[in-house]
């Protein structure tokens, strides 16, 4: 009888432990760093999913945006990411704002877990794509 208390124990345990660390593309809220050390806030507008610029390196400027009027404006609260809907269940697809060059992309967020997530900005549909991994900050 023990023995089989401590298999049904057992096997209740396992299939239970991949549902508690499995992430959802909810779980893309939060406040995130770059690879270059910046942070991100990822945050719900309306049903989309949106990001802004909480922390930029000191003094940067949004030297490279098309418009000449907002290139003397701050990176910090400038939207990196607007309008991205649920793509999955672990993904969402909206527009990205590269800082770095003024352009737009198509982006892609993925949720690998609740401490990391996947970032692309694709061009052709798709086709040629850039990733950079982000880490949870809270």
């Amino acid at each position: 009888m023990k023995k089989i208390f401590i298999t049904l124990f057992s096997f209740a345990f396992l299939f239970s432990v991949p549902q508690t660390f499995a992430a959802s593309a909810d779980d893309a809220v939060g406040v995130w760093k770059t690879k270059t050390g910046r942070h991100v806030q990822l945050f719900k507008c309306g049903s989309s999913l949106c990001g802004k610029i909480l922390k930029a390196e000191a003094g940067a400027k949004d030297v490279k945006n098309p418009n000449p009027k907002l290139r003397s404006r701050s990176l910090k609260g400038v939207r990196i990411l607007s309008g991205a809907k649920k793509n999955s269940a672990t993904a969402w697809k909206g527009t990205l704002y590269n800082t770095r060059d003024g352009k737009q992309y198509t982006g892609y967020l993925t949720v690998n877990s609740k401490t990391s997530l996947k970032l692309s900005g694709c061009v052709f549909g798709g086709l040629v794509c850039k990733n950079e991994f982000w880490q949870r900050i809270r």
